[in-house]
């Protein structure tokens, strides 16, 4: 037994599974999902997942350009479309942030580690100290660090000798200490060597690091700070013309640049994104709706030989349900119909043709509350009863049209 914790994974591997090659698949998907959010208070785990992938559309950068600036789009139209106002629009690129810190020259479990921990140089209660304090932790309990197939520079080679001579002159000279060989104890020793002469270098990474997540802001001014830091130009600037172009193409679809931002330390949560990413926020921070973005490698990590494009986004349902709740009146009107049974099959016919009219509709049993609470009532010859006048099933396009006159 399994338990799906989110869409984009299978939505390749089916796509990898299909006949051709070349083939651009534009996926939606809508089904439950299971995750373990520590930072939630809920206690169940089960979520509904809403969203769309775009597969197979990015042979080069033009066309991968055009299909973030599709999905990025269409989550931010969607929740408009959802009745969410002053949605912001918040977009990263991973590739650049591994730029940065591949320019260091670290091992690649230290880049990954500082990768996947550059969201915490952002959090006040978290900070560059307590990203130290995980790198510590993190080489204590990765023992694979330095392996039996590292090469060992000389400089290094004289040094640790020097150390594990004096250490052997305790004992008989060749005896193995603590059952460990000579070997054992060099490979432990250069660990410990590599990590005191690498820990400057974290440090002065993570303080770039926090410097370029301060660029972030408004798009304008983001984008002017990033292109006056030498450090970002030199490595990343295909990737700040590429945000630049992206922006420009949002316009074109209708995204006003004005509730655009850019946040260089955007990673989000999964480790697949290789690309561009983005988040969708309303009500400042308060509502985070929705989030994606490209992840081209993930089909290697799967099986697959070689990269596939890929781009998509999932809407946060519970999220976007409170931002629309907490809009009140400037909301999406939700009209309540009223049946014996909310199973009622005439209920539920009804319910869907007037979503198919573009009126939101929830179904209550008449138990629930009183009968002449709700906005419409299901009448014993299946009639739907509104504003003192019953609608019959033919009549839906009439009923449709006093409830948009109501809402307004």
């Amino acid at each position: 037994l399994a338990l799906r914790p989110e869409f984009t994974t299978p939505a390749l591997h089916r796509y990898m599974q299909e006949p051709g090659d070349g083939n651009v698949a534009r996926w939606q998907f809508s089904g439950q999902i299971f995750e373990d959010d520590p930072a939630s208070n809920r206690l169940d785990y089960e979520r509904l997942s809403i969203g769309a992938e775009l597969i197979g559309l990015g042979t080069d950068a033009a066309a991968r350009l055009g299909a973030d600036a599709e999905i990025i789009a269409m989550a931010a139209h969607g929740a408009h479309a959802a009745g969410v106002d002053n949605v912001r629009v918040v977009i990263g690129d991973v590739q650049l942030t591994r730029k940065l810190i591949a320019s260091f020259e670290l091992d690649p479990r230290t880049q990954n580690f500082l990768l996947r921990h550059v969201d915490a140089l952002s959090d006040p209660a978290l900070g560059k100290a307590y990203v130290l304090d995980q790198y510590d932790a993190f080489l204590i309990a990765d023992g694979s660090l330095v392996s039996a197939s590292d090469a060992v520079n000389p400089a290094e080679s004289g040094q640790i000798q020097t150390i594990l001579n004096s250490l052997l002159d305790a004992t008989e000279r060749g005896v193995t200490m603590g059952g460990r060989s000579q070997q054992d104890i060099s490979r432990r020793l250069l660990r410990k060597y590599r990590h005191a002469a690498q820990r400057d270098q974290i440090v002065q990474v993570l303080d770039v690091l926090a410097d370029w997540i301060q660029m972030g802001g408004a798009y304008a001014q983001a984008l002017a700070s990033m292109r006056s830091s030498a450090p970002l130009v030199e490595r990343g600037s295909d990737q700040i013309n590429g945000l630049a172009a992206l922006v420009d193409t949002l316009e074109h679809y209708g995204v006003d640049v004005q509730d655009i931002e850019l946040q260089p330390g955007l990673i989000r949560d999964w480790d697949y994104y290789t690309g561009i990413v983005f988040e969708l926020y309303t009500g400042g921070a308060q509502h985070h709706i929705a989030g994606g973005g490209r992840y081209d490698e993930l089909a290697r990590l799967i099986g697959a030989d070689r990269e596939i494009p890929a781009v998509g986004f999932v809407y946060y349902v519970d999220a976007l349900q409170t931002a629309i709740s907490d809009l009140g009146d400037e909301g999406v009107r939700v009209f309540t119909l009223c049946s014996p049974q909310i199973e009622t099959i005439e209920a539920v016919q009804w319910a869907q043709a007037l979503r198919e009219r573009a009126i939101a509709v929830r179904l209550l049993p008449s138990t629930a509350m009183a009968t002449d609470a709700g906005d419409l009532t299901l009448t014993p010859s299946g009639a739907l009863h509104y504003d003192d006048t019953d609608y019959a099933p033919e009549q839906a396009d009439m009923l449709a049209a006093a409830l948009k006159r109501a809402s307004q």
